[in-house]
């Protein structure tokens, strides 16, 4: 018995890929990520891309954190830096105002239950006397009651890399 044949030749044979082609942002060196994102005008476009992958995420926050406004809730600002102080290294710019100005940052303000463990780890690192009373004021905070001044100080002892204020 005669086992039939089958001609084929490599142009007739079809092949499929195994995987995608690898051509994602993710792949993309850091020095054209940045230049890419410096086209990227919108703070929440960075907060999506921050949220898309870790290496994204890498490469965006050095934009997100590069620069503090006094118009970025103080409060909701430390503690992010505070949790993650690697955050607070990206800063090199701090713009300081009138407080009273950045009175619209009190819509969508909301303390988180682990806050005071955040801000207790956070002044305990920082090691001065009477952190205590900085804890106090974190725990009292609402937005535009005084108490914007002392968290702007704390803001810049997490941020080392300032190189303008």
């Amino acid at each position: 018995m005669q086992v039939p044949t089958t001609d084929t030749t490599v142009a007739t044979r079809q092949t499929r890929p195994t995987s995608p082609p690898k051509s994602n942002l993710e792949n993309l060196p850091a020095e054209l990520l940045l230049r890419i994102m410096d086209h990227v005008e919108m703070f929440r476009s960075f907060k999506a891309l921050s949220e898309a992958s870790s290496r994204l995420n890498d490469v965006s926050n050095e934009i997100l954190y590069d620069t503090y406004d006094f118009w970025r809730e103080p409060y909701l600002f430390l503690r992010k830096i505070m949790a993650n102080p690697k955050l607070g290294e990206n800063v090199r710019t701090v713009r300081i105002g009138d407080y009273l100005e950045g009175s619209q940052f009190q819509n969508g303000f909301r303390k988180h239950v682990d806050d005071m463990s955040i801000f207790r780890n956070g002044f305990q690192k920082l090691g001065f006397p009477g952190w205590e009373e900085w804890l106090d004021v974190c725990r009292d905070y609402a937005p535009c009651n005084g108490h914007e001044p002392m968290l702007y100080t704390a803001i810049l002892m997490y941020t080392p890399g300032i190189t303008t204020l």
